[in-house]
């Protein structure tokens, strides 16, 4: 048909919205409309629903179907709900309400997650894709994590990469990281102990002060920390010698 395929681009929630409203909705490759879209593009385009999807930029949490079909899916799927009788403690399932181009990812990596979907949209729709997080962005992680707060807690930062990046960053950038063990290392004892990074400045205090006759929980008490760090890090003992093994029965000669 004239003015197809359309070419893939990033288009807007104007757009967007107007061509999911459609009905029948057109397929934006050869012009023709259908009532469900899917089953036309694995047959003729040799395409998934998702890479239709990543290609013009539509939102996933919205099928490929015309509004009259999916109000009757999703009234066919109210009275099978209707249906079932629910489980003993159980609650009702409540009925998806569609917003446009929402983003429903992990809380935590949101923001992340957003940015790596940009990404592989514009290596579809030919633009450029320079975004990437590099050694800036893991000392502004690591200057957040030295103030007192837990990995965990800085992950959830929008602006920040997520857990597993941070891992494979300090496996890349092997500077950065030392310079990390060494800046934990200065940290007061409590704030060492949240960030489970206790090292030898903490094992060779609790060495100090256990020669002094103090107990477990008086050492906890006095560095700030539960005793069950102070048990971690005290001197192993010694392992008791072993005990000569006994001599052969008949050994000994016999007096005349």
């Amino acid at each position: 048909m004239p003015g197809y395929p359309v070419l893939p681009r990033a288009m807007s929630i104007e757009e967007i919205d107007a061509y999911l409203d459609s009905d029948p909705i057109p397929c934006l490759l050869c012009g023709h409309s259908f009532r469900v879209l899917a089953r036309h593009l694995r047959l003729i385009h040799a395409l998934s629903p998702d890479q239709y999807r990543e290609r013009y930029g539509l939102p996933y949490s919205v099928g490929l179907a015309a509004v009259s079909s999916r109000q009757r899916f999703e009234e066919l799927l109210r009275q099978r709900v209707a249906r079932t009788p629910p489980r003993k403690g159980r609650k009702k399932a409540k009925p998806l309400v569609h917003k446009p181009l929402e983003f429903r990812g992990k809380e935590r990596h949101s923001h992340y997650q957003r940015l790596m979907a940009t990404r592989r949209l514009n290596e579809v729709n030919n633009l450029p894709t320079d975004f990437r997080f590099g050694p800036d962005h893991l000392e502004l992680f690591i200057g957040r994590v030295l103030t007192g707060r837990t990995f965990k807690d800085v992950a959830r930062d929008p602006d920040m990469p997520s857990l597993a990046w941070v891992r494979t960053a300090f496996m890349e950038w092997p500077r950065l990281r030392d310079k990390f063990e060494q800046s934990v290392e200065t940290l007061p004892f409590p704030l060492q102990a949240k960030l489970k990074r206790l090292g030898p400045r903490f094992a060779a205090a609790v060495a100090r002060l256990r020669e002094r006759g103090m107990s477990i929980q008086a050492i906890a008490k006095v560095l700030g920390v539960d005793a069950m760090s102070v048990h971690a890090r005290l001197p192993k003992a010694a392992p008791p010698a072993p005990e000569p093994p006994p001599a052969p029965l008949g050994s000994k000669r016999k007096r005349r």
